[in-house]
């Protein structure tokens, strides 16, 4: 009987585990299907097709019959002023279950999409990197590990045994995203997973997050101020993508 009512106990504990995950995932597939269909993918899920990538890659050139210029929203054409709002919008519905959603969708392996990515940034100590449509931090948070990972090597190599206290030594992180909703999201990710400290545990400052509100069209930061810039399936949904890319090259630094 004893053994019985373990075994019992031990299913329950086995059932309630899968429950806790399962319909996480069972109503963020649901969300995904309302989402899809409600917005004409706005971009998402159109790998798989050449019409779709085209679509998405078509620049605010269009005109409408009425002479309105028009740009693409997932498979249709929406009139360009209308666009920001409408994405805006789909992403303040999804932004709790974002990060989930993409890895349902793509088996987990956009984790492996974004690790190959910044391995392609170089960062170096003291540089500032901007991560635009950063929505909740993925790649930003990558490139920031990355970041101090780089800085501590630097102090190490120089023999360096007690603490800098100038933070100025210490890179930024930034990450810009238009939808406030996801960047609330990316914070609460940041802050559970130990991201958001200025210092380590002896001292050193350490490589910073920022979470920026802006339009990757006319991103509110200075000329050549930043080193290196990162913007990935956003760029799908900007209205403009020669503005938004000529905004990237303002930014960033020469060299």
């Amino acid at each position: 009987r004893v053994h019985h009512r373990s075994s019992s106990a031990f299913a329950s504990a086995v059932e309630m585990s899968l429950r806790r995950m399962l319909v996480p995932a069972r109503d963020a597939l649901a969300r995904r299907g309302r989402f899809l269909s409600s917005t004409s993918h706005v971009g998402f899920a159109s790998e798989g097709s050449n019409g779709a990538r085209e679509s998405a890659e078509k620049d605010a050139t269009s005109s409408s019959p009425s002479g309105s210029a028009t740009t693409s929203f997932g498979y249709k054409d929406v009139l360009a002023e209308e666009k920001e709002g409408m994405v805006r919008e789909v992403f303040e519905k999804v932004a709790p279950s974002y990060d989930l959603m993409n890895d349902l969708m793509s088996a987990g392996v956009h984790r492996l999409w974004k690790d190959y990515l910044v391995s392609k940034v170089g960062v170096f100590p003291g540089m500032t990197h901007l991560d635009v449509a950063g929505g909740t931090g993925d790649v930003a948070f990558r490139v920031l590990r990355a970041l101090r990972a780089e800085e501590a090597a630097a102090r190490r190599a120089a023999g360096g045994g007690k603490p800098r206290s100038d933070p100025s030594s210490a890179g930024r992180v930034i990450v810009s995203d238009i939808n406030p909703a996801m960047l609330r999201e990316g914070e609460k990710r940041a802050a559970k997973h130990g991201l958001s400290r200025s210092t380590d545990v002896r001292g050193n400052p350490l490589a910073t997050l920022e979470f920026v509100e802006g339009n990757a069209e006319r991103l509110p930061f200075e000329d050549n101020s930043v080193d290196t810039y990162t913007i990935a399936f956003g760029l799908r949904n900007v209205t403009d993508t020669l503005a938004a890319l000529k905004d990237a090259r303002r930014g960033l630094r020469p060299g």
